[in-house]
């Protein structure tokens, strides 16, 4: 499952509760895993656990300060009359591009384990 949003939808991105600014491009994306557990010599597995993971890649147009540390605890999406709102975040992967016109546009991917959603 994907969403996308580019620049000009109305969304407001909050990183720990700072509203971030600056966002030119949203996706968010949901894995599906599952690990399986086997007994010892054992073929079949025993147990099976699903897991789901929610990537969110945010594409900013300028690389100020920026909320991004070791102390992310939640993100949240707020837009379309509701609020989706993503905890146990780690940041995966920082990178930063300077474009032809000299401008620098910084991305960074943000991995969460929970999602939740609120109707305003």
């Amino acid at each position: 499952m994907v969403f996308d949003y580019e620049k000009g939808s109305d969304l407001l991105v909050r990183v720990n509760g700072t509203v971030l600014g600056g966002v030119t491009a949203l996706r968010r994306t949901m894995k599906q895993t599952q690990k399986e557990i086997y007994e010892y010599l054992a073929d079949k597995p025993v147990a099976v656990i699903p897991e789901k993971m929610y990537y969110i890649q945010i594409k900013l147009n300028r690389s100020e300060e920026y909320p991004f540390d070791e102390n992310l605890s939640f993100v949240e999406i707020v837009g379309e009359g509701r609020i989706e709102r993503y905890t146990s975040c780690f940041v995966r992967r920082e990178r930063s591009d300077v474009l032809p016109r000299g401008e620098t546009e910084y991305t960074v991917t943000i991995v969460a384990r929970e999602r939740s959603i609120l109707y305003e």
